[in-house]
């Protein structure tokens, strides 16, 4: 074998540190980098859900909030739920109510129980000498004091009148009202 010149030396060498830099960035560098770009990904991905739980956190302490105000306010004790069999409290307040209409009529069906609560649905039918009667009348309804959900709700003129009139003829009106119930 001969010896190698000066000049080939020199190439090796160079061609050896370049084969060091290209290894070195292939099976180092690369890596983590890479690594690197996942650990990044991964604390924005962690970070936007930080932000989404501090939002959500956020909204429930406003939530509690105004939970907390209600419970203070002198409307809230009127909304709680009355105990099983009210029915005796419930007509006198819906006969209040319904004083303003010309007629009504009531019928109460049987009440669907389970495991804290009794469900007792009522429909209501009522004619109101004016659509703005009847508005009054079912915006009394929705403050009721008893816990209830009103459902089904069906407006309709007395006679035939053409809808502009509606506002100020009689109306004929159709609820179903749930009244809630504790056991």
């Amino acid at each position: 074998m001969r010896k190698l010149v000066k000049r080939e030396k020199m190439l090796l060498g160079i061609l050896l540190l370049l084969l060091a830099v290209v290894a070195y960035g292939w099976f180092f560098y690369q890596p983590v980098m890479q690594r690197l770009s996942d650990a990044r990904q991964r604390l924005a991905a962690a970070e936007d859900g930080l932000a989404v739980d501090q939002a959500r956190l956020a909204q429930l302490r406003q939530m509690d909030q105004a939970l907390y105000e209600m419970r203070l306010s002198p409307d809230f004790r009127s909304s709680l739920m009355p105990k099983y069999d009210n029915i005796k409290l419930v007509m006198v307040e819906l006969d209040g109510i319904l004083f303003a209409a010309r007629d009504y009529g009531l019928t109460f069906g049987q009440p669907r129980f389970d495991k804290r609560m009794a469900q007792r649905a009522v429909e209501l039918n009522f004619n109101a000498d004016s659509y703005t009667a009847a508005k009054d009348i079912l915006s009394a309804l929705y403050v009721f004091p008893y816990r209830c959900n009103l459902q089904d709700i069906t407006i309709q003129p007395l006679e035939n009148t053409p809808q502009a009139d509606i506002a100020a003829q009689p109306v004929s009106v159709r609820l179903t009202m749930t009244l809630y119930e504790k056991l």
